[in-house]
């Protein structure tokens, strides 16, 4: 089974838009249903400037693209990195 990693800039602890992520992923912890993005795994790391969402892997993408607050539009992580990441998780 495929898992897809979504990496999101970490919004700064103290702030409403961490609050909001962390209620989601609460939610989104306990969810299961055949049309809802299973979440496995977080990787947060304080320290660093991003956060990482194990989810299920979804064949054909993501339904939209959408821009992010400073006007980015969202990206797949590079293969290379992908990698990388993929190890650290299997690692433990």
């Amino acid at each position: 089974e495929y898992r897809a990693l979504k990496e999101m800039k970490r919004p700064l602890a103290s702030s409403s838009m961490m609050a909001q992520i962390q209620k989601e992923i609460s939610v989104m912890r306990y969810l299961r249903h055949k049309n809802i993005v299973i979440l496995y795994e977080v990787i947060d790391d304080p320290q660093e400037k991003k956060l990482f969402l194990a989810l299920q892997y979804v064949e054909k993408g993501p339904i939209i693209t959408y821009r992010t607050a400073d006007k980015s539009l969202s990206q797949p992580i590079d293969p290379v990195a992908m990698l990388y990441y993929a190890r650290q998780m299997a690692a433990g």
